[in-house]
């Protein structure tokens, strides 16, 4: 039962800190934008386009069902 909880759990670990170093990095950087983008916006946008790769990894990494044998 241990792994049936830990397996999602470390992926959504994995995704929410993937989702958390984007948000802080768009927080810094730019330094500069234009007029008409809104800091948020940019923060918000840059989450949204990095959710699916971000899944992708957590789900390439770590295939529910498909352990080695021991």
């Amino acid at each position: 039962m241990g792994d049936a909880l830990l397996d999602p759990l470390g992926r959504l670990l994995l995704i929410g800190l993937i989702e958390l170093l984007v948000f802080g990095l768009f927080e810094r950087w730019p330094a500069r934008l234009p007029r008409w983008l809104a800091h948020w916006a940019l923060q918000v946008a840059a989450v949204a386009f990095a959710v699916p790769p971000a899944a992708w990894t957590a789900y390439t990494l770590a295939p529910i069902g498909h352990r080695s044998p021991r």
